[in-house]
């Protein structure tokens, strides 16, 4: 269809190998991302919802599947990591099923989520008001990362600031004066 000499074509095989390469990951990165930012968000709710169905008597596995089937419309994300790890505690165990679910998703939040179940099973401890702690410090956790945007937010709005606000105003101000000048050194 197009013909072209052969470094061109060089070069072009070249780009296309370069681009096949280096973007796929980046891709991959950014949707990683975007997914774990959404599991984030919503752990703290699941994390609640599970600290409910284990006071009520459900087992940490139960209140797994239970989770995973009846959140799916809420985070479906969040649904399939539960779902895998049900199945995964059913083969290896707990402890191991816990380890792969932090490898999936390495965030802070689920990482807190892991080591405390971990901890509750190695030591036999109580797991729901443990649970509900959990969730009020991810929450603190979530409050203080929206405090920084806030406080950060000002020192990117001063450059916009300078060039949109004061600049008119002082040409608003200084406008006439310096017409004026302009006049008076005209004639």
């Amino acid at each position: 269809i197009v013909t072209m000499g052969k470094d061109t074509q060089a070069i072009a095989i070249g780009a296309v190998l370069v681009l096949m390469i280096l973007v796929p990951p980046r891709i991959k990165g950014i949707i990683m991302k975007s997914k774990t930012r959404k599991v984030n968000v919503d752990l703290p709710y699941v994390i609640d919802i599970m600290a409910i169905c284990v006071q009520s008597g459900m087992t940490i596995e139960n209140a797994l599947i239970y989770i995973s089937k009846n959140i799916v419309f809420i985070n479906s994300d969040i649904a399939s990591l539960l779902e895998r790890t049900a199945i995964k505690i059913e083969v290896s165990g707990i402890s191991s099923a816990l380890e792969q679910l932090y490898e999936e998703v390495p965030s802070a939040e689920v990482r807190m989520f892991c080591t405390t179940l971990q901890q509750s099973i190695t030591y036999g401890s109580s797991i729901a008001p443990v649970l509900v702690e959990l969730t009020k410090e991810m929450r603190e956790m979530q409050l203080l990362v929206v405090e920084e945007k806030v406080a950060s937010l000002s020192a990117k709005m001063a450059a916009p600031m300078i060039l949109f606000i004061m600049f008119p105003i002082l040409a608003i101000v200084a406008g006439p004066g310096f017409i004026r000048m302009m006049s008076i050194w005209g004639n």
